[in-house]
């Protein structure tokens, strides 16, 4: 008989892709199954997974067995973009308002509730912000959204006026890059590209400098070509 498994409240912030506080917020407030014993509390593995599930969260140990859910060839930046578009200067005071305006301009499947989308991308900015530095921001959510691989999205918005994001260089934002991705896997592989990309001075200055989709799809296309032999 298979022993059953208790996870530590590191383990279930690493197996959910989370901060530890926001396991022990979960803990206090009574959200996440767990059990005490004597003055620490513990959680069993089975019962995490089909919470989590329930929630419809990523979960690290599904990455592995996603390898078929789209194409190698397709999982690229300039397929992402192209499907969820180029925009330019969107509106907006504040980290709220040029969310909600940029997915107000995406063309999601009909099926998609934008008003859960939003609310998902605004939960995820209260638990850390998506600004990554030099003036970009990476928006995403922690929930599945039921993406079909062709549908997988990668729209891109460049801000009217630059927006206090919360960064972490302390930099004003003035492109959002938003993801929205079929599963970890895909999500993961283009979080990965796209942030040694902007490690690249002359990539990121160049960003700056496009105008126009046609611009910002060559300078992607271009750059995303050292990928080939992933």
């Amino acid at each position: 008989m298979k022993k059953e498994l208790n996870l530590n409240v590191m383990e279930v912030a690493s197996l959910l892709q989370i901060p530890v506080v926001k396991v022990q917020r979960w803990v206090y407030q009574g959200q996440i199954p767990c059990k005490f014993k004597g003055n620490t509390y513990y959680f069993k593995e089975k019962d995490i997974l089909k919470w989590a599930k329930s929630h419809g969260m990523i979960i690290s140990k599904d990455i592995e067995s996603e390898k078929n859910v789209i194409s190698e060839n397709d999982c690229t930046l300039k397929k992402g973009i192209e499907n969820g578009g180029v925009f330019f200067d969107l509106k907006g005071d504040d980290i709220y308002s040029v969310i909600e305006n940029a997915i107000e301009k995406i063309n999601f499947p009909e099926k998609l509730d934008k008003s859960l989308i939003l609310n998902e991308l605004i939960n995820r900015e209260e638990i850390a912000s998506t600004g990554i530095g030099k003036g970009v921001a990476i928006p995403h959510t922690r929930r599945e959204l039921g993406l079909k691989c062709k549908h997988f999205m990668f729209p891109v918005f460049f801000l009217k006026n630059r927006v206090d994001f919360n960064s972490i260089d302390g930099q004003p934002v003035f492109v959002l890059f938003f993801m929205f991705s079929p599963s970890a896997k895909v999500h993961l592989k283009l979080l990965s590209r796209l942030s040694y990309l902007l490690r690249d001075k002359v990539f990121l200055d160049n960003l700056k400098n496009c105008r126009n989709k046609e611009e910002l799809i060559s300078l992607i296309s271009k750059n995303e070509k050292r990928f080939e032999s992933d």
